[in-house]
C-alpha cells in the first residue's frame, strides 16, 4: 500500500481522490500553463543593489516566486528591466544600447 493511500478527508475521500477532484475542477488552461519567470540563471545577488544581476529581482521576490499570483509576476516582471537599468548603467553607458 502507497503511503498515504488510506488516509482520508473528513468526507471520507481517500487523499489522492480528494486531489483528484481538486484538479479536476482547476481550469484546464491554468493547470497547463507554466508559471511566468524572468529567471536567465545567471543568479548572483549583488550585495550592493540587493538585486540579482540575472534577472533584477529582490532576494524576497524570489524566495516569494512560487507563491505569488500571475498578475502580480508579471506586475514585477514589467519594472525589472528599467530597475536593472538604473542599478548598472550609467546615462553614458545606456546611450550606447539599443532600444
Amino acid at each position: 500500500m502507497k503511503a498515504g493511500a488510506g488516509l482520508t478527508t473528513g468526507a471520507g475521500l481517500t487523499i489522492r481522490a480528494a486531489l483528484d477532484l481538486r484538479a479536476d475542477r482547476r481550469p484546464k488552461e491554468i493547470m497547463s500553463q507554466k508559471p511566468s519567470s524572468p529567471c536567465t540563471k545567471v543568479c548572483i545577488l549583488d550585495a550592493e543593489t540587493g538585486l540579482c544581476r540575472g534577472c533584477g529581482r529582490t532576494r524576497d521576490e524570489i524566495a516569494a516566486w512560487g507563491m505569488l499570483a500571475e498578475t502580480q509576476r508579471r506586475a514585477i516582471m514589467a519594472g525589472l528591466e528599467a530597475r536593472l537599468r538604473a542599478a548598472y548603467l550609467s546615462p553614458e553607458t545606456e546611450q550606447d544600447l539599443p532600444g
